[in-house]
């Protein structure tokens, strides 16, 4: 049997007469497909090691994560959380450290609502947390009376392997308990990139950068508390739903529903695909199901150009209004986005705009960071809302938001913060005043307090140690450098560390490490020592100490190789002791002390 085809032969095609058995005798030659080039294991590679945790921290988050009487301040770094208790004596305490994760910390936030209302007894809606302490915040008293309660706040983390743990810190513990939870889909990269939570901590959002996002339903704060009562294991998600998405999700935030509508879900999502922004909202009631609502994929409604790429969206408490944050001049409030198109206000004008500070380095204009809200009663935020918003080169401005979504008043906070913002910016509650946390990644931050009509109060600063940028080396390869290579003097290295004004560049040096050999215990009262070869009399082991006491000073003998140590009285040595030395100055060939009385030197083992 035979039939024709077309052949391609020399880079035409042809027709031939091919018969049966050819064409079966070629497919059983063919090859398989080629299998991956194996890479052989490289001989060689580098070993890392973690000496210093860095101190850089990404998130301030203030919570409440062991009773509502405590003043909890929790910092996210990049391996470790820190929980820290701002005292009434504006002191910060360290109260747990957790750093065995197990991967780096992608993102964080904190699960359960808190209010003024619940420290002071009012009354909470269905599924809030409901305690009713009488005691302000930072108050150390305890009820023995009631059984130990649930905290009104979880910790919130999603690790980089996909992992997400629950945390809590109980009062009667000395570390936290921990929920964890394997990654739901473990073959979605980046989750947990973008993360949200509704303002009734019933439904959270974990979302990749690309298009694929995993809604989960939270149990109530009553149902977790009564498993925590009857010592059952909590599991706080109650149910998941993935969903994918057409475009890059560039951000997700959840808005705030009408005061009246406490069950209503309100989720935005902005979109981008083919360079053109979308902003797409999906709603539903607690308790619907979450396959259906979210079956159906939206298309949203295009966002203008000077918009389409947004820093930050800040949903706002009133109108289910959100804030656009595109640079320092494109600033635009949104409403009605429950009832077609979201209408963008006119844009926000700071009258009183600053320029750009000395810490800021580059020739555009500074950028907004972050933004934190304020710790109000319930009624406040029905009627108006309130933000501190903080730019990258020190300035914080606070902003005041009517009912109708409109800006009522706008304010520079008067701040000497000689230094760069970054995103870790939380706002708390201390002595009837907020409490300003300011995190930067280039020099120190700060706590500040901000009384109502009073200036502000620079409570305590923050340490953090700015990222090393670059490094470099003294040493220069030559051709004449040969494999063998020999051990020569040290090379030198150089880092540059942080940027702008707050940048520096430091030298690594290297040396012995010390132990202790000897150790004892002096009277009490030293002021001060000196301690300086022993070198009169012609001899020239060991060292002496001298001690500054109240009233005298002492001398002691050590042996050459610091294993003992003997005092010395005045007969034995050129120096003044009977009464307290001040200062005390060694070179090689005098020494000069000097005391209350007088002033003594010493040359050649004389006085």
């Amino acid at each position: 049997m035979a039939f024709q085809t077309n052949v391609l032969r020399g880079g035409e095609w042809v027709t031939e007469t091919v018969d049966l058995q050819t064409v079966l005798k070629a497919n059983a030659n063919a090859k398989g497909p080629k299998r991956p080039r194996q890479l052989k294991p490289p001989q060689c590679g580098i070993l890392t090691k973690t000496v210093l945790e860095s101190q850089l921290v990404n998130t301030i988050l203030f919570a409440r994560l062991r009773s509502p009487r405590r003043n909890d301040v929790v910092f996210v770094r990049n391996t470790s959380i820190q929980l820290l208790e701002l005292q009434e004596d504006s002191r910060l305490v360290e109260i747990a450290t957790v750093k065995d994760f197990g991967s780096r910390i992608r993102n964080a936030c904190v699960v359960g609502s808190f209010e003024l209302d619940s420290i002071y007894g009012s009354d909470q809606e269905e599924g809030l947390p409901k305690f009713g302490f009488s005691s302000p915040p930072g108050s150390l008293e305890t009820t023995s009376q009631s059984p130990p309660q649930l905290p009104p706040q979880l910790l919130f983390l999603v690790l980089e392997n996909g992992d997400s743990l629950f945390l809590f810190h109980p009062e009667a513990s000395a570390g936290f308990a921990m929920v964890r939870y394997p990654s739901p889909m473990p073959q979605l990269a980046y989750l947990g990139f973008h993360l949200a939570i509704d303002p009734s901590s019933r439904y959270m959002v974990l979302a990749s950068h690309q298009e694929h996002l995993i809604i989960q339903e939270i149990k109530s704060h009553d149902d977790l508390n009564q498993d925590y009562i009857n010592n059952k294991a909590l599991h706080p998600i109650r149910r998941y739903q993935p969903r994918s998405i057409q475009g890059v999700i560039h951000k997700v935030a959840f808005l705030h529903p009408r005061p009246q509508d406490v069950h209503h879900i309100i989720l935005l999502l902005i979109v981008v695909k083919n360079g053109r922004s979308r902003m797409v909202t999906y709603e539903w009631e607690l308790g619907d199901d979450l396959g259906a609502v979210f079956a159906e994929e939206k298309h949203g409604y295009p966002m203008e150009v000077q918009n389409r790429l947004p820093l930050m969206v800040i949903p706002l408490t009133v109108q289910s209004a959100f804030m656009t944050i595109c640079s320092d001049d494109v600033i635009t409030i949104w409403t009605g986005g429950l009832h077609g198109p979201p209408i963008a206000l006119p844009p926000v004008d700071f009258k009183d705009k600053s320029d750009p500070t000395k810490t800021h380095s580059g020739k555009s204009a500074p950028l907004w960071t972050t933004w934190a809200r304020p710790l109000r009663i319930r009624p406040y935020f029905e009627r108006q809302d309130s933000i501190y918003l903080a730019r990258e080169d020190g300035v914080v401005r606070w902003i005041d938001i009517d009912e109708d979504a409109e800006i009522l008043r706008s304010v520079q906070m008067k701040m000497e913060f000689d230094g760069n913002i970054s995103s870790a910016v939380a706002c708390g509650y201390h002595d009837f005043a907020d409490a300003l946390f300011i995190g930067a990644d280039s020099g120190p931050g700060g706590i500040w307090k901000v009384p109502a009509r009073r200036e502000l109060q620079l409570l305590s600063t923050l340490p953090t140690t700015a990222p090393t940028m670059d490094f470099v080396t003294t040493y220069q390869p030559s051709e004449s450098d040969s494999r063998e290579v020999q051990l020569q003097s040290p090379d030198r290295v150089f880092t540059a560390a942080g940027c702008g004004t707050k940048g520096s560049l430091a030298e690594y040096r290297y040396g012995l490490k010390a132990e202790i050999d000897l150790e004892f215990e002096y009277g009490p009262g030293v002021k001060n020592v000196w301690m300086f070869p022993c070198l009169y009399n012609g001899r020239s082991e060991g060292a002496h100490l001298i001690l500054s006491l109240p009233d005298t000073s002492a001398a002691i003998q050590f042996s050459k190789h610091f294993d003992d140590a003997s005092d010395l009285d005045q007969s034995d040595v050129p120096y003044e002791l009977s009464s307290t030395t001040l200062a005390l100055e060694y070179t090689d060939s005098v020494l000069v002390q000097i005391t209350q009385r007088s002033v003594t030197l010493v040359a050649q083992g004389r006085r």
